[in-house]
């Protein structure tokens, strides 16, 4: 999967954490991460970043970024699964780069004999960075609360741009943009 125009994605998720969170990926090399965030840790892997839930202090919270095709492997069930039951502080962002998505399936576990969402899913447009900071805000603060897991689907049709669209946004808000080349 090209990564070309999901970087709304990454900077909005992973803006927000601190020293002792950890983004688990394997969509993006590590110098991609720290470019948005150098403070934050970095595993290859959930399975070796979620080993820093276990260390304790302020609440960690692992941001595990994932393709659309992986919500439907089993390894990524188990790990909502586990996140879910243990009330684990995991995102679990996932980029999704069609039109068709398992949105409304994520969402819906079944607990026991009744159904409900035992998973906070959050659905943004995954080209809008300021749309994923403020869902990945809102689930960071919920994860550190203890309150478990979140799901953020970040939806990216073809041919949307992030700088286009934040080109715009701050357009809209009175900035000039001057200053920057070629905009």
């Amino acid at each position: 999967m090209s990564l070309a125009g999901l970087e709304a994605a990454l900077a909005g998720a992973a803006i927000d954490l601190g020293a002792d969170d950890t983004v688990a990926t394997d969509l993006w090399p590590g110098a991609a991460v720290s470019t948005v965030n150098e403070w934050v840790g970095l595993a290859d892997r959930l399975s070796v970043g979620s080993r820093a839930l276990d260390l304790g202090g302020n609440r960690p919270v692992i941001v595990y970024f994932a393709n659309g095709k992986q919500k439907r492997q089993s390894s990524w069930q188990k790990a909502l699964d586990r996140a879910v039951a243990e009330r684990l502080s995991i995102l679990f962002v996932t980029i999704v780069t069609e039109i068709e998505s398992t949105f409304a399936e994520m969402r819906m576990h079944l607990n026991g004999k009744q159904r409900r969402p035992a998973l906070p899913a959050i659905n943004v447009d995954g080209s809008d960075v300021v749309a994923v900071y403020r869902a990945a805000s809102e689930a960071i603060a919920h994860a550190r609360k203890g309150n478990g897991p979140t799901l953020i689907e970040c939806i990216v049709e073809d041919g949307q741009d992030p700088i286009e669209k934040m080109t715009h946004y701050l357009r809209e808000r009175g900035f000039s943009l001057g200053l920057v080349a070629g905009v």
